[in-house]
């Protein structure tokens, strides 16, 4: 019985320093701060859908702001993971596995029927986890969509109100 014992604490004293080495080499890895890009996806009339990429980095949390000239309106926010107000624009996202890449946010907006528009964004706050701990990061945002849109141009309302003053002079032959 006494070998068996010495045995299993010997397995146990293993497993013990196997998960503290594999655990120090997971949080061991520096994270490096997300890099965002803003590119238009789609427009139909005066709506413009428009996604947000994680290009580089990562975080866990963060919050965007879309900052837009004036007439433009938030329709519809899509994030992925977090919430949207599509009343100012705000978005706050968080997720315990971390954002590494691809689409985090889809927006739709309507844009003036005349005249030009922008939509760009910001980062207010960005958390990423780095050595078993959190740390605020420096999100870059870099893109954004602008355009300018013109009316048709509208047939004339008016009929001309002249009528010929001479008569033909030669008859059908």
């Amino acid at each position: 019985m006494k070998k068996t014992a010495k045995i299993i604490a010997l397995v146990l004293s293993l497993m013990m320093v196997m998960s503290v080495a594999s655990a120090y080499v997971f949080y061991a890895d520096a994270a490096s701060d997300p890099t965002l890009n803003i590119t238009q996806t789609g427009k139909s009339g005066n709506q413009v859908t428009v996604a947000v990429n994680l290009t580089s980095g990562s975080f866990n949390a963060m919050d965007f702001q879309f900052n837009t000239s004036s007439g433009v309106t938030c329709d519809s926010i899509s994030a992925n993971g977090g919430y949207g107000n599509k009343n100012n624009g705000k978005v706050s996202m968080a997720s315990v596995d971390g954002y590494t890449s691809g689409n985090v946010i889809t927006a739709t907006f309507t844009v003036p029927e005349e005249g030009s528009y922008s939509i760009s964004g910001s980062v207010s706050d960005c958390t990423v986890s780095e050595n078993g701990g959190n740390r605020k990061a420096n999100a870059t945002v870099s893109g954004g969509v602008s355009g300018t849109n013109t009316k048709p141009t509208e047939k004339p309302t008016e009929k001309p109100t002249e009528k010929p003053t001479q008569k033909p002079t030669e008859k059908p032959t």
